[in-house]
């Protein structure tokens, strides 16, 4: 008598399926046909920061006497809005890996999710180290704002 093995579920030579019965490529949105998409996206996100990095430098030098307060409202504010985004961020991620919400909320809508939080929290940080860049008050330049207590300020 011979053993036979068990049927396997899914064929070498068909797609992958997902649970709820469709293909995991149906899933994911097509991929651009423009070759120029990608340059395009990226250009105008460079042409963004440039923009915005010129406004930042433009409030203190156009706007002397409000200058100083604006700095310190918009370095704050873009800290604390960080700080939230990014707890927000790790947060949904525990949820996320949870078996409690996936009844309600899909998988891939919870990481969709889970990384806009995480990358708009970045962009916060982003901003906020460039405000305190711009920032005369304190004086703080660039490498003092990426090395963790080198910046020699205190209230």
């Amino acid at each position: 008598m011979s053993r036979q093995s068990a049927p396997s579920s899914i064929d070498s030579t068909s797609p992958a399926k997902s649970k709820r019965g469709g293909d995991i490529a149906d899933l994911f949105p097509p991929e651009p046909t423009n070759p120029w998409t990608a340059p395009v996206t990226l250009g105008v996100l460079i042409a963004a920061a440039v923009v915005a990095l010129a406004g930042i430098f433009a409030v203190g030098y156009y706007l002397p006497a409000v200058g100083a307060k604006t700095y310190w409202f918009i370095s704050r504010s873009s800290g604390i809005v960080a700080y939230v985004l990014i707890t927000l961020g790790m947060l949904w991620g525990l949820v996320q890996s949870g078996s409690l919400m996936r009844t309600y909320i899909p998988p891939l809508v919870a990481f969709g999710m889970h990384n806009f939080l995480s990358w708009l929290g970045m962009g916060f940080v982003a901003l906020h180290a460039l405000i305190l860049v711009g920032d005369g008050y304190i004086n703080i330049d660039l490498p003092r704002v990426f090395t963790p207590f080198l910046a020699e300020y205190r209230p």
